[in-house]
């Protein structure tokens, strides 16, 4: 059973790892990542313009990858055994997926994105915790 979960949250961490090279790439010469996350841009920049603002060069492809992985948590979360925290996990991805869906569709995909960076930054170091704790030493 170690290994079958060692092995879930293998292509988590790596999935998590690639996105967030990925995300960087395509945030750091935006003008809206500050230098606090790594950026040349300020937070300000975020919401200008504010009508039909151009989009930055690969950012529609860092929300479909997203989207895509966020989705696939969720049907896997269903199709999976029912834990103690199935309520908590569920309401996690659908509001995550409310996050990146309606970011998009009310045009305000820096804000997602900076959001969506900051949640899968964050995420390296849970799932490596989990990944190094499914290991078998014996």
């Amino acid at each position: 059973m170690h290994e079958e979960k060692a092995g879930k949250y293998l292509f988590r961490v790596l999935y998590i790892y690639a996105i967030n090279v990925f995300s960087y790439q395509v945030l750091k010469d935006t003008n809206f990542l500050s230098w606090e996350l790594g950026g040349k841009g300020s937070y300000w920049n975020i919401f200008t313009p504010r009508d039909y603002p151009k989009n930055d060069p690969y950012l529609k492809e860092y929300y479909i990858i997203v989207t895509g992985y966020h989705l696939a948590q969720l049907i896997v979360h269903f199709a999976s055994e029912k834990r103690n925290d199935f309520i908590e996990m569920a309401l996690h991805h659908l509001v995550t997926i409310m996050l990146v869906f309606g970011s998009y569709l009310c045009n305000v995909w820096k804000c997602g994105a900076i959001i969506a960076y900051l949640h899968d930054f964050s995420d390296i170091f849970g799932n490596t915790c989990k990944l190094l704790g499914n290991f078998n030493t014996h």
